[in-house]
């Protein structure tokens, strides 16, 4: 994967104009054809963001442990071996 020091989504993966339907967007409405240029643009700078975000935060919640769960486990180790 590369990560780069600042964004350059555009720069990496450019919009294909080459592509007939854009083409056939252009030529009707060039309106919306520069609406979807700028949404590609824009949309391509938050998604490493949202990626990470997401990955951490099912790391979080999957692999955190309280210290009440840490302690309770102890704690219930300590007792049943002084009941012995």
């Amino acid at each position: 994967m590369f990560f780069a020091p600042f964004p350059m989504g555009p720069l990496a993966f450019p919009l294909n104009t080459a592509n007939p339907v854009l083409r056939l967007i252009e030529l009707e409405r060039p309106l919306v054809l520069d609406a979807v240029v700028w949404s590609y643009d824009l949309f391509l700078y938050p998604t490493p963001f949202l990626a990470c975000s997401m990955i951490f935060s099912l790391l979080y919640v999957h692999l955190y442990r309280t210290e009440q769960e840490l302690t309770a486990g102890i704690w219930r180790w300590e007792e049943a071996s002084r009941s012995l």
